[in-house]
C-alpha cells in the first residue's frame, strides 16, 4: 500500500499489507517508531536474517484483531484495534507499507481455475471490502492508487508481467526477496524477516495456527501453474504450489 506521509511524523513503518500513499492528511499518519534489529532473532537453522536492518513501524487504520468484549472469541462483534504496519520504503510524500501481522485469511480465488492477480477474487476483496472495513474516509483519501507490476517467471505458466492499478495489494515475491526491505534475497531460504504471526481474529479462520504463532500468507504471484499462487510458509520459505481456492493462507495487505 502506498500512502501519503508527513515528514515531521514518520520515523518508519511495518505492515501486513502494502499501501501506496500520496500526501497525508492531518491526523491520518499516526505516531511512527523504529526498532533496531541488530540482535538477530535468527537461530542456527535460519542463517539469513538481516540483523542490521532498522525496522520502522506505524499505526494506520484499524481492523478486527483481538477479543475486546471478553466473550472468548475474536470476531466482528469486537472493537477494531489499530493496525501496525512496517515501512518498507519511504521518500518525500510517499511510503510503501506492509502489515506486521496476518490480519485475515481467505482464498486467493473462490474457485480452482486458472487465474492471475489481475482477475482473482482476493484482489477485489482487498480493494473493496477490506478498504471499507479497515480505513475511515480520511484514511482512505491518503491511500494512493498505483501501477503495480507482478513479474512473470520463465519457470512458470505465467511468463509475462501483469500490470494493474491497485490501492491495496498483496506483497510479491520480488518484495519479499528485496534485501533493501530487509529480506533475504533467495526465495528458498528460511528467513525470519519474512515471518508473520496471526492476530487472535485471524487465528479463528480455517486452517490457521493459534494467535501469536507464525503462519503462512499469500503473495500475488502465480505458482507453477496459473491455478496455483505463491505463499510464504511459516518458516519464511516461499513456495509455489498452493491451489488458488485454498482457504488457509493468511493475508498481509500492502
Amino acid at each position: 500500500m502506498w500512502r501519503k506521509r508527513t515528514a515531521d511524523k514518520v520515523a518508519a513503518v511495518m505492515t501486513a499489507a502494502a499501501i501506496c500513499m500520496a500526501g497525508i492528511c492531518n491526523g491520518v499518519w499516526q505516531t511512527a517508531w523504529a526498532v533496531d534489529s541488530g540482535q538477530s532473532a535468527c537461530q542456527s537453522d535460519c542463517p539469513n536474517d538481516p540483523g542490521n536492518i532498522v525496522k520502522r513501524y506505524v499505526n494506520f487504520g484499524s481492523y478486527w484483531q483481538e477479543d475486546t468484549n471478553g466473550d472468548g472469541v475474536a470476531n466482528e462483534l469486537d472493537d477494531k484495534t489499530p493496525i501496525t504496519w512496517r515501512i518498507l520504503w519511504s521518500s518525500n510524500s510517499q511510503a510503501l507499507i506492509l502489515s506486521e501481522r496476518c490480519l485475515d485469511a481467505r482464498a486467493f480465488h473462490d474457485t480452482n481455475e486458472k487465474v492471475t492477480w489481475e482477475n482473482c477474487n482476493l484482489r477485489t476483496w482487498l480493494n473493496g471490502t477490506f478498504i471499507s472495513n479497515a480505513f475511515h474516509a480520511e484514511e482512505q483519501a491518503a491511500i494512493l492508487e498505483k501501477e503495480i507490476v507482478t513479474a512473470g517467471d520463465s519457470f512458470t505458466e505465467n511468463k509475462g508481467d501483469i500490470v494493474t492499478k491497485d490501492r491495496v495489494f498483496l506483497p510479491s515475491e520480488a518484495d519479499m526477496t528485496n534485501t533493501l526491505y530487509g529480506y533475504d534475497g533467495s526465495y528458498n531460504e528460511r528467513d525470519t524477516a519474512r515471518l508473520a504471526s496471526n492476530t487472535v481474529y485471524c487465528a479463528t479462520k480455517s486452517g490457521r495456527y493459534s494467535a501469536g504463532q507464525n503462519d503462512t500468507y499469500w503473495l500475488r504471484n502465480s505458482g507453477q501453474s496459473n491455478n496455483e499462487a505463491r505463499a510464504v510458509m511459516a518458516n519464511g520459505i516461499i513456495e509455489y504450489l498452493t491451489n488458488v481456492d485454498y482457504q488457509g493462507h493468511g493475508i498481509r495487505p500492502a
